[in-house]
């Protein structure tokens, strides 16, 4: 039972609350995807470092993250912890507000702007100067 609980919750929360790739949370955890794809599908299970990774990373109690405690509502906002990591950060204030506006966002919005930062950030090909 408990296998299934983390399974269905890590996708819950990865998709719905969060909005991120399997990749991105591969990349915070620093494993692969396909490792990454095995906790979802119950193939393996993460172990504590990770577990407590994830909860802090969705915002949720490992509790929660467990299923052996009710979440407040499936998609809740920020924590007061996750609201003072973001202002206790080194961020200046227009990438706070940056932050908090893309977390507003749907997944789909979410998708669209991480699509144009990834094609933005790709180095233009020079033009030869032949003067």
């Amino acid at each position: 039972m408990r296998q299934k609980q983390i399974k269905d919750n890590l996708r819950k929360f990865r998709k719905e609350k969060m909005g991120y790739t399997q990749q991105q949370v591969a990349d915070y955890l620093k494993i692969s995807r396909s490792t990454y794809t095995y906790y979802e599908t119950g193939k393996t299970e993460p172990d504590l470092e990770s577990i407590q990774k994830l909860a802090k990373l969705f915002d949720v109690t490992v509790g929660e993250l467990l299923g052996s405690e009710p979440s407040p509502k499936a998609v809740r906002s920020p924590s007061s912890s996750r609201s003072a990591w973001l202002l206790s950060s080194e961020f200046t204030p227009e990438e706070r507000k940056l932050i908090q506006a893309f977390r507003s966002t749907s997944p789909e919005t979410r998708r669209q702007i991480r699509e144009l930062l990834v094609s933005s950030g790709k180095p233009e090909k020079k033009e030869e100067n032949n003067s």
